[in-house]
This record gives C-alpha cells, structure tokens and sequence, in this order.
C-alpha cells in the first residue's frame, strides 16, 4: 500500500494545530506575558520562523483560540438543550446543564487576560465583545429553543437569562481561580445547578451549608 502524500496545505494546517495547542497550554499555565513566542515554538516542536509563518503575534494567538473557543461552547449548549426531558422540569435542568459546561469550561484564564487587554486596547476590545456578544446571542437562542408550547417559558427575558448565567459563572470561576483551597469545584456546580433549578417549577434550594476551612464540598437538599 502506497503512502499517503501530505499536501503542504495539511503541514500547514498541522503546524497551526500543535501552535495552538501549545499556545493555549502556556497561557493557561504562564500567563499571556509570560509565555514568549520561543516558549510557544519550542512546546510546539517548532522554531520561531514557523510561528511567524502562522500568526504574527501572541495576542493574534490568543484571538484565534477565544474564536474557537466561542464556536465549541455554541456547539455543547447545542446539544444540551436538544436533550429531552419532561418539559416543566427539564427547563431548571437544563439551565443547571448549561451553567455547569460553562464552569467547566477550562478556557477562563484565556478570557480573563483577554478582558485585561480589552480595557486598555479599543481594537482588542472589539473583538473580543464581538465574540461576547456570540456567546450571549447563541446561549438566548437555545434558551428560547428549550421553552416549549405550554410549559409556561422562562422567568425572564433569554437575553436577561443569558446575560445572568454568563455573569454568574464568571464570577464563581474568577472567585475559585483567586482562592482555590476555599471551595471545591464540586460545591460550585452544586451551587450553580442548585441556583438554575430554582428558575423553574422543579426542584428548590431548601438548605445550603457553609464550606469550612478545608474548602469542603457544599452539601444541599432539594426538595421538589
């Protein structure tokens, strides 16, 4: 069996794959400031000649996996609303489902340096709104694709909705990012898929109990 012959434009496009693997590993691990076109280069098994063939800057880097970024998390909220599920329940479930993939989301570190280059370059910032603005406008379209005829529609707004959920969990990773030994990740999806459920006829916070020092989980009781 013959060789399979690898066209330039697939090299290329492989070089572009392992720089931003590499890129995205050491934003995330270093820091944007930190990280300098040899360490990409070098972490990628490439030499500084082929990033400068591929992008023409750390922050063009950045931009590009923010991009992607945007394009996988559409795709996951996606599939979560298409799930079935009994109608009046499934709407708190699915916003617990949704809050949750966003926490998880391992991406944060990438949109907070993003959000500290916005506010003090203008071109920065529009683009990096400009992917916001798809994140929000995609999480409202599936919001308004999971109330039902009949099932009595969301508390508020999808936009509002939106916006809140985003809001949210931001403020729930940056709190876990700054002080990681004060909460477990598990008590934070806890927290959230608890919060999210309340939006809907299904299943309420009744009690919720203060982590201790050691960051333990958040234990909690739902009653339906």
């Amino acid at each position: 069996m013959r060789p399979v012959r690898v066209t330039r434009a697939c090299k290329k496009e492989q070089t572009r794959e392992r720089l931003l693997d590499a890129a995205r590993r050491s934003f995330i691990e270093r820091g944007l400031a930190a990280t300098s076109v040899e360490h990409i280069a070098e972490a990628a098994g490439y030499t500084r000649g082929a990033f400068y063939s591929n992008f023409s800057s750390q922050l063009e880097l950045l931009l590009e996996l923010l991009q992607r970024d945007v394009e996988k998390t559409c795709a996951d909220w996606q599939a979560i609303i298409k799930s079935p599920g009994a109608p009046d329940q499934e709407k708190g479930r699915a916003l617990a489902r949704l809050s949750c993939a966003e926490f998880d989301n391992d991406c944060f570190p990438l949109w907070v340096e993003a959000g500290l280059l916005s506010s003090r370059d203008s071109t920065v910032r529009e683009r990096v709104t400009g992917l916001r603005q798809k994140k929000l406008a995609k999480l409202a379209a599936c919001l308004c694709a999971g109330a039902r005829p009949g099932d009595g529609g969301w508390p508020a707004q999808p936009e509002a909705l939106a916006a809140a959920l985003l809001s949210l969990c931001d403020g729930m990773r940056f709190f876990r990012l700054c002080n990681p030994e004060g909460m477990t990740d598990d008590s934070i999806r806890a927290i959230l898929a608890a919060l999210f459920s309340c939006t809907s006829s299904g299943p309420v916070l009744e009690n919720l109990e203060s982590p201790d020092d050691a960051g333990a989980t958040v234990r909690f009781h739902l009653r339906s």
